[in-house]
């Protein structure tokens, strides 16, 4: 069974870092990005069995990237994680 690879788009480093470093020792293989645009750069250069996207962010965020994944990858597995309610 190959090791599952994991795109993690956050653009809080420190909980990017934390999910990243959570998900590598559960024995995945996670990608960090910071933004919407270099998330998309990295899902379109490789194929991931997840992508994992904050709910909100500065620049070209939720819903642009998901509605993009889309046009581009119809059945990619993504899924937006709500933004806290604090």
């Amino acid at each position: 069974m190959s090791v599952r690879r994991i795109l993690v788009i956050e653009d809080d480093a420190a909980i990017r870092r934390a999910v990243v470093d959570s998900l590598k020792s559960d024995g995945y293989r996670p990608v960090g990005a910071g933004d919407g645009e270099s998330g998309l750069q990295a899902a379109d250069c490789d194929n991931f069995d997840l992508e994992l996207l904050d709910s909100t962010f500065p620049g070209i965020g939720s819903p642009k990237v998901p509605s993009r994944r889309r046009e581009s990858q119809p059945s990619a597995p993504l899924v937006t994680l709500p933004a806290s309610a604090d």
